[in-house]
């Protein structure tokens, strides 16, 4: 009788609109992308301050840092293996740049600061260039002929004399610097070799980023150096693993929940067929739920399907009401009397999630429209497709009759255990008055990296010298003045600090030390030599000359107070195009 009744449901549209939208469903959730970025609970409305922090999560510098150790062996095959490691990356195309010391890889950037030398050393002063400016700088210089780095300062002894390129490169060495030993990097406390690689692709992208390690572990296992061990971390690969851990977790979870709802459905029922059935409103909550997160935000996270899947289990509850009140009434009878309640439920369901919808915080807003859509297609599910699969409930009993007497049993016996409640209760009570608050801020606690990661992580990055990337400072000028000859004191403070994009090499000089980009071009002499009446060793009195065509020109050396070069550039030497005085 019920494969008659099902053969009859099947004759009905309602199946086939089902099957429909949950292979559509399924389509869709095959193609949307899974992230699991903890940037989504950040404010989607932030301010300046948090903007820059998620564009630097997302697309910054630090997220596109991999930290590379190289364990094991002797202190030659480590070298010998980070050569060679560092040589095949850097053939790969996939990242911007690789460091483990060598000298190679430095050659074009110390071109670049040699030519700039003069506007980027802290040495240069307006005595820098004076008669006793420049026998002591000249002293300092050979002075460091008898030290360790005499042979490197030799070479460039008669382009440099007064040893700006040292005081440059002391004033950029690190602090916490790694040493070097047979020309590559190495820790000061552990044996290791030191790389550091930097991808080309962002932060964000998960599969770029998961490609780069896997190419960096694959270059590595190819060396064949038998006793060394890799060691790799980074922001990338903290991303990379966080996403492998949260999806491992949530199918782990989603199959442990099905287990037992299949095993408790079984022993209820005591049939497959209703434990089928009453599992299509959850498959159908779930298929909705990704479909519409990932239409809205364009994403899933992996927090929002696995704490949306457990949001929406109230679903399966719809099947099992009709399964079991179908049978005594059929499914017109539960339609009439029934349905209603489970509507109103519904509803209020969807009242209490629809506030995460409107939510500043993205994953929040993902969680709210995760549980509405998957709610509401279990609702429908239920009450257009099961009585047509199933239009007399469930037809075995299993179970349920001894379940039922056992939970009456349960709840008589309830009220013996008042006062252990309630000195349980009050137990719970003083503890959160007591412990420290259960409402923290930070995020870490939702972080799914082990210690023993966040462990190598600092340790690498102590190694290497590198900063502390938790923690960013992200400055902001005030307005210039559109008018304004005097500048402000906070125009003034700003330009005493020091950015370390100044440092890096580009076709102009970058503004973010002005302060010292103008006293460094002040005290450099201007090219005519008889113009300057300072800073050069002149054979004739130093007297204010005019030039041929001496039209007033708006692009002039940084000259001295004492030259009146109306047409003057700095020297050719400097290789570097003179600054207009409009600036």
């Amino acid at each position: 009788m019920s494969e008659a009744v099902a053969g009859r449901g099947w004759r009905q549209p309602a199946p086939w609109i089902w099957l429909v939208a949950m292979a559509l469903g399924l389509w869709l959730c095959a193609r949307a992308t899974y992230v699991a970025d903890l940037s989504a609970f950040l404010p989607s409305a932030p301010t300046a301050e948090q903007r820059v922090l998620m564009a630097q999560l997302k697309n910054g510098a630090t997220g596109r840092v991999l930290m590379i150790g190289i364990r094991g062996g002797t202190a030659q095959e480590r070298a010998q293996a980070s050569r060679r490691l560092a040589a095949d990356l850097r053939k790969q195309g996939l990242f911007e740049a690789v460091h483990n010391g060598e000298d190679g890889d430095q050659e074009a950037l110390g071109r670049l600061l040699f030519e700039r030398r003069y506007l980027l050393s802290p040495g240069v002063d307006a005595q820098r260039f004076s008669v006793e400016g420049l026998r002591e700088a000249m002293a300092e210089t050979v002075g460091l002929l008898g030290t360790p780095a005499g042979t490197r300062i030799k070479a460039i002894l008669w382009r440099d004399p007064t040893g700006e390129t040292v005081r440059m490169a002391e004033a950029m060495l690190p602090a916490n610097a790694p040493r070097v030993e047979d020309g590559v990097w190495v820790s000061r406390t552990q044996p290791r070799a030191l790389l550091l690689a930097t991808t080309r692709a962002d932060g964000a992208d998960l599969d770029a980023q998961e490609d780069a390690q896997r190419r960096v572990r694959a270059s590595f296992a190819a060396l064949g150096a038998s006793g060394l061990q890799l060691e790799l971390t980074g922001p990338g690969v903290f991303a990379v693993d966080s996403r492998a851990t949260i999806k491992h977790e949530v199918e782990w979870l989603a199959m442990a929940g099905t287990v037992v709802m299949v095993l408790l459905l079984i022993v209820a029922f005591g049939s497959l067929r209703p434990l089928a059935i009453a599992s299509l409103p959850v498959a159908s909550g779930v298929v909705a739920g990704i479909v519409a997160v990932s239409l809205v935000a364009g994403q899933v996270h992996g927090l929002t399907l696995g704490f949306g899947t457990t949001l929406i289990g109230e679903a399966v509850d719809y099947g099992i009401y009709y399964l079991v009140q179908a049978r005594a009434v059929g499914h017109a009878g539960w339609l009439r009397e029934q349905w209603p309640t489970v509507r109103l439920g519904l509803w209020t369901s969807v009242a209490g999630f629809a506030a995460l919808v409107v939510s500043d915080w993205d994953g929040l807003a993902q969680l709210g429209i995760f549980a509405v859509s998957g709610l509401l297609a279990a609702a429908l599910t239920t009450r257009f497709l099961l009585p047509a699969l199933a239009p007399q409930g469930a037809a075995g009993s299993g179970m349920r009759e001894r379940l039922g007497r056992a939970t009456l049993a349960l709840t008589l016996a309830l009220p013996r255990f008042r006062v252990p409640l309630l000195v349980l209760s009050v137990a719970a009570a003083l503890a959160l008055v007591w412990l420290p608050s259960p409402w923290r801020g930070s995020l870490a606690s939702l972080s799914p990296v082990p210690q023993q990661a966040l462990d190598l992580d600092a340790s690498l990055r102590a190694d290497l010298g590198a900063s502390d990337a938790g923690v960013l400072v992200p400055p902001r000028p005030p307005m210039k003045p559109a008018r304004s000859r005097r500048p402000s004191a906070s125009a003034s403070a700003w330009s005493r600090w020091c950015s370390p994009a100044s440092w890096r090499p580009t076709s102009r000089p970058r503004t973010s030390c002005p302060a010292r980009r103008r006293s460094s071009r002040a005290a450099l002499p201007c090219r005519k030599r008889p113009c300057c009446s300072s800073g050069w060793p002149r054979r004739r009195r130093a007297a204010p000359c005019q030039l041929r065509n001496s039209r007033p020109s708006s692009r002039t050396c940084r000259r001295s107070a004492s030259c009146a070069c109306s047409r003057g550039r700095t020297c050719k030497a400097l290789r570097w195009p003179a600054r207009s005085t409009r600036n």
